[in-house]
């Protein structure tokens, strides 16, 4: 989702639930701006609603996941991105195919009144595999050794999908969107600015770490 001047105001995931209804998972700190963006904007018949208080999601990660969650009672084995709306006990729960670790997973959209239960019932599934709580901050390492981007670090309303290099995310066979001019005069220049990715050669710790980017340009191949 980006601004009228090109930068990027969330990476959010838009599930399709039916042909008049999209639910939307935007990070969490940028819930209130995505909401109020969107609402500012929509047409007439449309309604933009923040629910984010009502719901909690837990993300299932690792190559024991689909083992956890079978165990547990949840639906497993959908296709990557896809979910499935469920039952477990009696409470409504959305099973997504996603994660932001780079290993096999899922993240269930739960209620947020019961969402200690389902913890408690995934993490007692998890036990015979070895199945360890862990917060953000940690996801975070993972997700930096993967290379997936980071909202705030990597994409911001500062930096653009261009520079990201993350043109492949933008819909720009799309007649319009937010920043689209913007963004398109920046992808036929090219960026004067690019995110790189930096490397060890000889392990960590070593003295002969090297950067291998380009100084101005990011090639066009790239985007």
């Amino acid at each position: 989702m980006l601004r009228a001047r090109r930068g990027v105001v969330d990476d959010l995931i838009a599930y399709l639930r039916s042909a008049d209804e999209v639910f939307l998972i935007p990070n969490a700190t940028n819930t209130a701006e995505v909401a109020r963006l969107l609402a500012a904007d929509a047409p007439g018949g449309v309604e933009v609603i923040d629910q984010s208080h009502e719901y909690a999601v837990l993300a299932v990660q690792g190559r024991y996941s689909d083992d956890t969650l079978h165990v547990a009672g949840f639906p497993v084995g959908h296709d990557y991105m896809s979910f499935v709306e469920a039952s477990h006990g009696g409470v409504p729960v959305v099973v997504c195919r996603t994660g932001y670790t780079g290993e096999r997973g899922y993240e269930l959209v739960v209620p947020a009144e019961v969402a200690s239960l389902v913890w408690d019932a995934i993490v007692g599934a998890g036990t015979a595999y070895g199945i360890v709580p862990a917060g953000l901050g940690a996801r975070d390492t993972l997700r930096t050794e993967m290379g997936y981007p980071l909202h705030g670090q990597d994409l911001s309303r500062d930096i653009t999908p261009v520079q990201a290099r993350l043109g492949w995310a933008v819909g720009w066979n799309k007649e319009t969107f937010w920043g689209a001019d913007a963004l398109r005069a920046e992808r036929a220049a090219g960026p004067a600015r690019a995110c790189c990715a930096a490397w060890s050669r000889s392990g960590v710790g070593s003295r002969d770490r090297r950067c291998r980017c380009p100084a101005v340009t990011a090639p066009r191949s790239a985007l």
